[in-house]
């Protein structure tokens, strides 16, 4: 269940959980046999300082003591109790340890998720796809009625050529492929001539690269805000489960772009590569944002942050990551900002956050409470004193904790740490801020195993979207077919994703559930934008004739090789539409 990296060949499943009572499989499905139970909840203090914090020394450990257990009173019928007066009638440990704000805060969201009224039929698949290319057609108006206000010369397009403003925008849109840019052109206009591919890099070096970062988001906002496609939105007791994670991005080499050039091993050239953190809609299917960052200067934490503080989605996220953004940092900018998160740790004493707690005698699956102080302050001096004091707090980078100042010197950070087994026989830790009345053990279990979904998505995305194929050397143009690649990704994904498959011609029951092949799927969805695939009528019937089963029960050894050598051009010269 490590986070792949998008360079490597993903399954279609992570690895399933191994139930606690009954030994069979968990693989995050519905139906399925899982641990339950009551689980105690425990305090533990801090223990030693690591990662985020400032080193002490050696003798200031703590030699932490476990508090006492506290069991939670859950009915075995257990009801998820919604309203903040059940919650409060309980007068439940849980409810003391969060505290009466987060409680209200919790409980009314998931409440005002419950009484919303139940969402419309969805639209028929052929109004669906025209309500699509609508959505993307009016993005393009809008960029048009403002496009002097991404053109790096205003006057760059005036003199008239082969190729109009609005074709190299709607071809660079639509997802370069493998294809020679020479022949660019006349997938967008049949009827006009050729033009090179000095000219074609030409014209796309007099646009800005924020032309098709809008494209992008304008888009992606239509797809989540407008009526037609709030059918198609699924969401988790009120909340959107969003995975983040980074992927690296091989670039064709530059040897101007020093913030992206990595040495190769012995005997190979340099190459170069960039960076790309992303939050994902688990359940949806579309990319909500991205980062791009030079491989030199990656931080994938601070992406992350800045993403969730730009997103108009914040009361809804549910971020749910892997062991690479593991920290105290980002789980008190979370925590502080009310988003809930899913986070994945390193097991104790391996060199991450729950080094700071004391698991001595606590083995095998659990779901426990722990709290820490964060400060920038000193521990007192004596030895002591010292070890009290480290009991409970830990000092952090001043610089990585802003909201650590003079007025608030402290940060009571809550955590929710869960251990369970794999059926490998390792364990797996992740760490949360949401309180079981939201989320059990089983719904934590299971969220995390959605996240697999941006893995295979960096997949769909390198080979079917044509990701890992570049078409120049600039940067600025390299960001434009980025951006334009990941905002074709939300309309091919879109598109294939609720695009229902109908039920065979035979009366037999077929053995698997079938879905549209995405490979075959993106190639169709292109055409359809660039006019090739006139009608949606002929892009349905045309998307529902390749399809592929859907084997869950399918589980393969992850492809570890990576191509870490410089890419070849030779791909451009030609391949399939």
């Amino acid at each position: 269940t490590t986070c792949g990296d998008a360079d490597e060949e993903v399954t279609e499943k992570i690895p399933p959980i191994l139930s606690q009572e009954t030994g069979a499989t968990y693989d995050g499905s519905e139906g399925q046999p899982s641990a339950k139970g009551d689980i105690g909840q425990e305090s533990y203090q801090a223990q030693d300082n690591r990662d985020d914090a400032i080193p002490t020394e050696p003798e200031a450990t703590a030699d932490c003591e476990d508090l006492s257990v506290m069991e939670l009173d859950e009915p075995e019928t257990r009801k998820r109790p919604y309203s903040v007066e059940e919650l409060i009638a309980l007068d439940h440990e849980e409810v003391e340890f969060w505290g009466m704000e987060k409680t209200v805060e919790t409980a009314t969201h998931v409440a005002l998720a419950e009484q919303e009224p139940p969402c419309e039929e969805p639209l028929d698949p052929i109004r669906m796809i025209e309500s699509v290319k609508e959505a993307f057609d009016k993005v393009m108006q809008e960029l048009s009625d403002n496009i002097s206000d991404y053109l790096v010369d205003p006057n760059g397009f005036s003199r008239k050529g082969r190729i109009s403003l609005e074709d190299l925008v709607l071809y660079v849109a639509s997802g370069l492929n493998n294809h020679s840019a020479a022949v660019a052109p006349i997938m967008v206009s049949p009827e006009k001539m050729s033009v090179t591919a000095s000219a074609f890099l030409q014209k796309r070096d007099k646009i800005k690269p924020e032309a098709f970062s809008f494209i992008f988001h304008r888009f992606t906002e239509r797809l989540i805000n407008e009526p037609c496609f709030k059918v198609y939105q699924r969401m988790r007791h009120g909340y959107r489960p969003t995975a983040c994670d980074g992927s690296a991005i091989s670039l064709l080499f530059n040897a101007e772009d020093s913030g992206n050039i990595i040495q190769g091993k012995a005997g190979t050239k340099p190459y170069c590569q960039m960076h790309g953190v992303f939050l994902y809609d688990i359940l949806n299917g579309i990319y909500l944002d991205y980062v791009l960052q030079d491989k030199h200067d990656m931080h994938e934490r601070q992406a992350c942050m800045q993403m969730v503080e730009r997103s108009h989605l914040r009361k809804e996220l549910l971020l749910v990551c892997d062991r690479g953004f593991e920290g105290f940092e980002i789980c008190a900018y979370l925590d502080k900002a009310g988003i809930p998160y899913v986070i994945r740790c390193k097991p104790p004493k391996a060199k991450g956050m729950l080094d700071s707690f004391n698991f001595e005698g606590r083995k095998g699956d659990f779901d426990v409470f722990a709290s820490i102080i964060l400060t920038k302050d000193a521990p007192p001096p004596g030895y002591r004193a010292k070890r009290e004091w480290e009991r409970t707090h830990r000092r952090v980078d001043k610089d990585k904790f802003p909201f650590i100042n003079a007025d608030y010197p402290e940060y009571d950070l809550k955590l929710r740490i869960i251990s369970f087994e794999l059926i490998s026989g390792d364990y797996e830790y992740l760490v949360t801020n949401m309180p079981r009345w939201v989320l059990d053990t089983d719904d934590i279990k299971d969220i995390y195993h959605q996240r697999w979904a941006i893995e295979t998505s960096f997949r769909e995305l390198k080979k079917n979207c044509c990701l890992c194929y570049m078409h120049s050397y600039k940067k600025n143009l390299v960001i434009q077919e980025l951006c334009a690649k990941f905002a074709f990704f939300n309309f091919a994904h879109f598109i294939i994703k609720h695009t229902p498959v109908p039920p065979p011609k035979r009366k037999q029951e077929r053995k698997y559930p079938y879905m549209i092949k995405m490979s075959r799927g993106t190639v169709l969805c292109r055409q359809y934008i660039r006019g090739i695939c006139t009608s949606p009528q002929d892009l349905f019937h045309k998307l529902i004739q390749d399809l592929q089963p859907i084997r869950d029960d399918r589980s393969f050894a992850r492809y570890m090789k990576r191509n870490n050598g410089a890419v070849s051009t030779l791909y451009r010269g030609g391949g399939a539409m």
